[in-house]
């Protein structure tokens, strides 16, 4: 016969699933809070990526005056490439912490933020391309949370701030994956940071 001591000591299965709920709530608060935290964190390395490629583009513009040239269809790496050789302005081009593989057209084939020079004639679009601004404003751009460079192109270019790049400003009240690109523009850039 068991004795009464021993049946005073066990948990009752109300108990129990009263447990597992609460420790279930718990987790539902939990873990977007920290998926929040992980979005956060990545939007401030990726600024702080920006800032130091920034002081790289900058110093080599002091030194040629004027910034980087690149082509539309180049890779985004290579359109860093100059900064790192023949003289190092920065040590390694760092990669896109949202950057997810995938096959899409430019979008995710190279894990470098992107930079766009006012050089670039955007889309065929004459009023991107002003021949005053071509050497002396750039961008920098990282896809931001939802991952994807909107029309496989920077939304950020320099020349199409005041039509596009605003539009697609990542902003974290609208949620942590909300579309928009984290972007930094250079010193010489209309309404530049």
């Amino acid at each position: 016969m068991p004795r009464k001591v021993d049946r005073l000591c066990a948990f009752t299965l109300i108990e129990l699933l009263l447990v597992v709920g609460i420790i279930a709530i718990l987790s539902a608060i939990a873990v977007p809070n920290f998926l929040e935290a992980q979005t956060r964190s990545k939007v401030s390395r990726a600024r702080a990526d920006m800032k130091s490629l920034q002081v790289a583009v900058e110093t080599y513009g002091t030194d040629y005056s004027r910034y980087p040239v690149a082509e539309l269809f180049d890779g985004l790496t290579d359109r860093l490439v100059v900064l790192t050789t023949p003289v190092s302005y920065i040590t390694s081009i760092p990669a896109d912490p949202f950057f997810l593989r995938n096959s899409s057209w430019y979008a995710g084939l190279d894990n470098a933020y992107c930079y766009a020079p006012g050089n670039i004639y955007f889309g065929g679009n004459s009023s991107f391309d002003n021949s005053q601004y071509r050497y002396s404003i750039y961008s920098l751009a990282s896809r931001g949370p939802d991952g994807r460079m909107l029309f496989g192109y920077c939304a950020a270019h320099p020349l199409a701030v005041n039509n596009t790049a605003l539009l697609f400003t990542y902003d974290p009240t609208n949620g942590t994956v909300s579309r928009g690109e984290v972007f930094r523009l250079g010193s010489g850039t209309l309404g530049g940071d």
